[in-house]
């Protein structure tokens, strides 16, 4: 998996680092499955996030929140 923190796509606030970084996790375990992008990719990051927000022993909302307040920080 490939992130760099040190220069993510949206930088013009922290908030959107840090969500355009959680974009691109979820982009990248989705290749765990999807090893290209042809028709099935888009639905398998679909399907990571949906799977992600109907989570009940995961907060997404509280992951995004605490990872927003990490970027800010750092």
């Amino acid at each position: 998996m490939f992130i760099n923190p040190a220069f993510p796509e949206y930088i013009d606030t922290p908030e959107e680092a840090a969500l355009g970084m959680f974009g691109t996790m979820v982009h990248e375990l989705a290749h765990h499955k999807v090893r290209s992008h042809d028709a099935d990719f888009p639905a398998e990051m679909q399907r990571i996030l949906i799977k992600l927000e109907a989570s009940k022993s995961f907060d997404i909302k509280q992951f995004k929140d605490d990872f927003i307040l990490l970027v800010k920080d750092n």
